[in-house]
């Protein structure tokens, strides 16, 4: 009995380096990369629900969460329980900090693997605690680490070639070209700007070949700049719409899906275009209203059929328009545009339906929007999309 309560009192006293090393873990700092300022304070096990998505500052991939990487993580960590129990479910801990004032813990590192957690109903996870402080360089710590940790853990999801540009392009914002820019020969002063590109994207890209780095510095260097926006076909929104469940079908023919059965009607269009979804839709209530008066069905009965319809529109913005589009802001715009314009249907009622539900596909990449649609659904009441 003695023994177990030192050995309790032993615990409990532990740093958090020998607490983390007693569960198997290395100490991260100990890698010759870490970042600078950026200093673990503490480990320990939590509730996974106990963790807040970091949204500032994140960086475009995570300030959102990825459904097929989530899903990934999810299958891993499933897996690990069951073979090895709920405390083995991450093989890696994750990184948060606690906001001083609100005392919550703000996930760094790890957003995916909590949520999945979560899904999973595994009790606690590890994760360090971590702090920051100011660089020396002027670097932003954030964006260090989230660089080393994708790098050095393979439970990440790797950074390819928009992060990889992007880095570069924020390093030759901050000035750190400025030197090699002074070089007056031009082939020296590539060689120099290459070399310089090289041994950074070497750092936390070291997983791809040097030919494929070199071409990303050579993209760069032509002024490719990281992509804002995602592009999608209108065949692309009626998949991602079914797959989210969402959308409840595919029209076989035409552009808009019809369920006489739960009286509903869907159809994609480009947002914005409200006359092009008007036109769409227009064509199949006259299909249906010809169909319905075939079948000997009362003029009363018809438009009391196409008043029942909900109609719901997935919305997006076509590839040929995104270059004009560089930020959310811009991009809600657009959407609002949408919104405004159905309901003015809605409200003077200038079609024989009711827009019920209007959805927009994800399509900012920075920072992201979470890959799930953005819904809006018509408040009678107060005559608008909420």
């Amino acid at each position: 009995m003695t023994k177990k309560n030192n050995k309790v009192v032993s615990m409990s006293t532990a740093t958090w380096q020998q607490r983390a090393a007693t569960d198997g873990f290395v100490n991260p700092m100990n890698d010759p990369d870490w970042p600078s300022g950026v200093d673990i304070v503490d480990y320990g096990w939590h509730s996974p629900s106990t963790f807040e998505m970091h949204q500032p500052q994140q960086q475009c991939r995570q300030a959102g969460l990825d459904r097929d990487h989530l899903r990934d993580h999810k299958s891993w960590m499933e897996s690990r329980v069951e073979d090895l129990g709920n405390r083995s479910a991450l093989q890696e801990p994750t990184f948060h900090t606690v906001d001083p004032i609100k005392n919550v813990k703000n996930t760094e590192q790890g957003n995916h693997r909590h949520t999945a957690a979560i899904e999973l109903g595994v009790p606690k996870v590890p994760s360090f605690e971590i702090k920051y402080s100011p660089r020396t360089d002027g670097r932003d710590p954030r964006k260090e680490l989230n660089e080393w940790h994708n790098n050095k853990n393979a439970p990440s999801k790797p950074h390819g070639e928009m992060e990889a540009i992007r880095h570069l392009e924020d390093l030759h914002q901050r000035g750190e070209f400025a030197s090699d820019l002074k070089i007056k020969d031009a082939k020296k002063q590539e060689a120099a700007i290459r070399k310089r590109a090289n041994d950074e994207l070497r750092k936390n890209y070291g997983r791809y070949t040097a030919q494929k780095r070199g071409g990303w510095i050579t993209k760069w260097r032509n002024g490719a700049k990281p992509k804002q926006m995602r592009s999608w076909s209108n065949g692309e929104v009626w998949d991602f719409g079914q797959k989210n469940n969402h959308l409840s079908g595919k029209p076989t023919n035409g552009s808009v899906y019809y369920d006489p059965l739960n009286l509903l009607l869907q159809t994609v269009t480009q947002t914005h275009t409200s006359w092009s979804a008007i036109g769409l839709l227009s064509e199949k209530v006259k299909d249906i209203y010809g169909s319905l008066r075939d079948q000997g069905t009362s003029l009363t009965k018809i438009r009391k059929h196409l008043g029942s319809l909900d109609v719901e529109v997935m919305s997006y913005v076509d590839s040929t328009k995104l270059s004009s589009i560089s930020n959310l802001s811009e991009l809600n715009a657009r959407r609002d545009v949408l919104l405004v314009s159905l309901a003015e249907y809605n409200i003077q009622g200038m079609v024989p339906f009711t827009f019920t539900k209007v959805m927009f596909v994800p399509q900012c990449l920075q920072p992201a929007e979470a890959l799930a649609p953005i819904v809006y659904t018509w408040d009678s009441v107060n005559q608008k999309f909420v």
